[in-house]
């Protein structure tokens, strides 16, 4: 469910319709007015998009899991269907490699093809959220996407966080990755906060949005904080530059200063690489090295996805991956 998603909903039109067709998109609008964000969706409701535009209050965006429910429900008894992905307009679907993320098409239906035939609800973790003013950089954080098999969903909770299946119980781990592109501009993130919280919680009163633990409640420390404290907070934990995702949304059409993807690339493949973020915004790089990881991690399968689930991914770092790729000085980008 979108409204006025200016940044966001052109690309992820184009993505998902890249990956499924645009007959296979259906989008709930809660009540956008921006003109531009009227004229997208008016250009791919032409070219198949389903638009549903009837759900414009406040309530529906707070409700937007039961409408969700309803819309699988009616595919289930009409259509014919393998896997449905119950989304936000941030979200873009990626599967690991053993080096990487692939947005290739072909990678991402073959392991949809894999999963045919699974009963129980699909993971889809963890999620990678972009790091601002780090082109095609991202931040792992162990959050848990779910999606469900054709005519087997039993509850769909508000997030997707932990859909639950009528066939099976319990959750399948997939390879599938989110690139979760939520970190807008700070002032127009605080601003969608602002709207979405306001209907639980009074959004004036610091001290009732530290204590808030309701819905939506991981949006209230953008309204605690301020955007310098923000973006360095962003650069803690386990960083990685994703090239693939930007010479994806060349390839899509899509120029766009916020996805990176505005000045040519040479880049090709899938490899990933790994950010060390020190004092002075000091950026060390390095490939991601699967060979490399498995001598260093014997238990753990040598691929990018093990990698990306480890906890201790950052230790030992010089001796987990192979040569040095660039070195990022303040707002200087040096190849070496």
């Amino acid at each position: 469910m979108q409204r006025d998603e200016q940044l966001l909903l052109d690309a992820w039109v184009r993505h998902y319709a890249y990956l499924f067709g645009f007959e296979n998109i259906l989008i709930f609008d809660n009540g956008s007015t921006d003109p531009a964000v009227l004229d997208i969706l008016t250009q791919y409701e032409t070219a198949g998009v389903s638009i549903l535009r009837e759900h414009n209050r406040i309530e529906d965006f707070h409700g937007k899991n039961d409408h969700f429910r309803n819309v699988i429900s009616n595919w289930d008894t009409q259509g014919d269907y393998d896997f449905v992905l119950p989304l936000d307009c941030d979200e873009f679907l990626g599967v690991c490699t053993k080096t990487g993320v692939s947005f290739s098409r072909s990678a991402i239906h073959a392991h949809f093809n894999a999963l045919l035939g699974e009963r129980r609800a699909l993971k889809i973790s963890p999620c990678l959220f972009n790091i601002p003013d780090i082109p095609a950089g991202f931040r792992a954080c162990h959050l848990t996407k779910t999606f469900v098999a054709a005519r087997t969903l039993q509850t769909l909770d508000h997030g997707f966080h932990a859909a639950t299946s009528n066939a099976e119980t319990g959750w399948r781990e997939t390879d599938f990755v989110y690139m979760h592109m939520h970190n807008k501009p700070f002032a127009l993130l605080c601003e969608h906060a602002r709207r979405k919280l306001a209907y639980y919680v009074d959004i004036t009163d610091h001290k009732a949005l530290s204590a808030y633990c309701g819905p939506g409640h991981h949006l209230a420390p953008y309204l605690l904080t301020d955007e310098q404290a923000w973006k360095e907070n962003l650069r803690k934990g386990h960083l990685f530059r994703i090239p693939s995702f930007i010479t994806h949304m060349q390839a899509l059409g899509i120029r766009s200063a916020y996805f990176g993807s505005d000045k040519t690339t040479s880049h090709s493949g899938d490899a990933t690489h790994l950010l060390d973020i020190g004092s002075n915004a000091y950026i060390h790089e390095e490939i991601f090295d699967p060979q490399k990881w498995r001598q260093n991690h014997p238990d753990s399968p040598a691929t990018f996805k093990a990698c990306l689930k480890s906890r201790s991914c950052r230790q030992g770092f010089s001796s987990l991956f192979s040569k040095p790729l660039w070195k990022h000085q303040k707002n200087s980008l040096l190849g070496t």
